[in-house]
């Protein structure tokens, strides 16, 4: 697999640091961004220069844009990549949240590094090129599964994030 463009967003300085070494010890390419607007504005950005992130990884409780709605605005953008949300708080409306946003990868903190370096090869395998002109849209239901069957998530026993 040759390297891919991912985007890292989370408001923690030290744990966004960690994660784009343990990312960047993959091969890829990593970009940081300390909130959901800082994201946004980089992937938009990235696409304008024909070089689009290939996978987002986000937090989901952030100050200003969180991850929610830093994936809703990149929908409203047209931007389809795939990502993967990390959160300390998995509730129903977590869950709900990810359902109606077709977001089916996700860690819960704490999470180890192997967990989510594994997560990261898992989703950039699946989403065959990576690249955000990859759409779902051929697949009944307008791109979204009929039931929250086949998502799959990731619990770690221990973690240090």
């Amino acid at each position: 697999m040759s390297a891919k463009n991912i985007l890292i967003a989370d408001d923690e300085k030290i744990i966004l640091k960690l994660l784009g070494a343990i990312i960047g010890q993959l091969g890829h390419r990593v970009t940081l961004a300390e909130d959901g607007l800082e994201a946004a504005e980089k992937i938009l950005e990235s696409r304008r220069r024909k070089d689009p992130v290939d996978l987002l990884i986000t937090d989901i409780r952030m100050p200003g844009l969180d991850g929610f709605t830093l994936i809703d605005k990149l929908r409203t953008e047209g931007v389809s990549i795939p990502v993967i949300c990390m959160t300390g708080y998995k509730t129903r409306d977590f869950i709900a949240n990810l359902k109606c946003r077709d977001c089916k990868h996700f860690v819960i903190k704490p999470f180890s590094p192997l967990e989510l370096m594994d997560m990261v090869k898992e989703v950039l395998l699946e989403s065959g090129s990576g690249d955000d002109k990859k759409k779902n849209s051929h697949r009944p239901g307008g791109g979204r599964r009929s039931s929250g069957c086949g998502r799959r998530h990731r619990q770690a026993d221990q973690g240090i994030f």
